[in-house]
């Protein structure tokens, strides 16, 4: 399911699928939460799969600052809370 969470100014889009056991999968530089489309299905069958575009990538909101890992590591705790 395509969701997203808000704490302006930013919004963070993600997907969420499967039952079970949460697991987060994160991209890399220059990628967006697509790089893992080849294997998401499989998986979610066996636990639940939190997925996220991270801020500035795919369809998550840009961020006008330079963003720390500190801040991105933020960002994500925001999530799964």
């Amino acid at each position: 399911m395509d969701k997203t969470i808000t704490n302006p100014p930013h919004t963070l889009f993600y997907r969420d699928k499967g039952v079970g056991a949460p697991n987060l999968l994160l991209h890399g530089f220059a990628e967006d939460g697509t790089v893992w489309d080849n294997q998401i299905e499989t998986l979610s069958r066996s636990c639940r799969l939190i997925v996220p575009d991270l801020p500035g990538s795919g369809r998550s909101s840009a961020i006008n600052t330079a963003i720390s890992i500190e801040g991105m590591a933020a960002m994500i705790k925001d999530l799964l809370d």
